[in-house]
């Protein structure tokens, strides 16, 4: 509703950038329900030159500050002065109102009568990173952008927990494809291998402690899981190397099998049916029994295993049942 003209440029300061040009039209607008008079500005919130001055500028390397890369100027592309930039900051600052905010909440304006924004945070910041462990390529850009983070760069990686895992293939290993037997060993443990390897030097910076998820299949065979069997096997083995040759660098690491829990994985092989996979109905009556554990409980007993390196010694394999 704005009707930009999105220009395409490149510059030496800024190398390639989308320009968004506004038409010409009067300082003061109308609001269209109320007939009041109204001046919206995005001056303040897009400004680099006040942006750069506020407290808690961005680094470079943050995902954010890449994106965070606005500027405005003239019709003509000239530069608006700082003399003008700081009368506009000074007026919007003046004209300031805080709105609290807390979990769930949720906050209408009207773009009219209102500029919005937000301060720069505090406290706990959680950044999502994609990734497929599946994708050897993908792991090594996930590391990287991990280990670009503010937070990791000043800190390290402190706690890595290796969760993901995938029960496929199911069936007689004797007519298994080659192709899915092999992705599972990517998924349950070198992928692991290859996302720890990323984030190595984040981890000794950390002094990290490592866990991975294990399972009953790691100790005993089960017609129709040999893929799973066979990389859960091999990741608790993985994970007691892990021990060794992390303790020059103050790095733990533990494995915990985490019992039966409600996941989609359950689901899974529940879906996969019978064919090949004899122990299908007791895994069927787990569910019907309720048998299945919800996964803030285990979440809730593992949390000290994660965090306990003392207690819970480097190189053990511990089970989420017994604890």
């Amino acid at each position: 509703d704005m009707e930009l003209e999105l220009r395409w440029d490149e510059n030496d300061e800024d190398g390639l950038r989308l320009l968004a040009f506004s038409p010409k039209q009067p300082p003061i607008n109308r609001h269209p329900t109320t007939g009041e008079p109204a001046w919206f500005c995005n001056v303040h919130s897009h400004s680099r030159y006040l942006r750069d001055r506020r407290d808690g500028k961005l680094v470079e390397s943050s995902g954010a500050s890449k994106l965070n890369v606005t500027n405005m100027f003239y019709g003509d592309l000239g530069e608006i002065s700082a003399e003008d930039l700081q009368h506009i900051d000074e007026v919007t600052m003046q004209n300031l109102v805080k709105v609290p905010m807390q979990k769930g909440d949720v906050v209408l304006v009207d773009n009219y009568q209102v500029m919005h924004g937000r301060d720069v945070f505090t406290g706990e910041r959680l950044h999502a990173v994609h990734l497929d462990l599946a994708d050897p390529s993908g792991i090594a850009e996930a590391a990287a952008e991990v280990l670009a983070l503010p937070p990791v760069l000043a800190h390290g990686v402190t706690g890595l927990l290796h969760n993901a895992g995938d029960v496929a293939p199911v069936g007689a290993m004797s007519v298994l494809d080659d192709a899915a037997w092999g992705r599972a060993l990517q998924v349950n443990l070198v992928g692991v291998q290859q996302l720890t390897r990323g984030l190595w030097t984040g981890l000794v910076a950390g002094r990290a402690r490592v866990v991975t998820i294990s399972s009953g299949a790691s100790l005993r065979p089960i017609h129709g899981w040999s893929a799973y069997c066979a990389s859960k096997a091999a990741l608790d083995m993985w994970t007691r190397s892990m021990a060794v040759e992390g303790q020059a660098h103050g790095i733990t690491a533990v494995a915990v099998a985490p019992g039966i829990v409600d996941t989609g994985m359950q689901q899974a092989i529940r879906d996969a049916g019978p064919d090949g996979f004899p122990a299908h109905p007791d895994f069927v009556g787990y569910h019907e029994n309720g048998d299945l554990v919800a996964p803030d409980v285990v979440a809730e007993r593992l949390l000290p295993v994660l965090l306990d390196a003392k207690r819970f010694a480097s190189g053990g394999r511990f089970d989420v049942r017994d604890l």
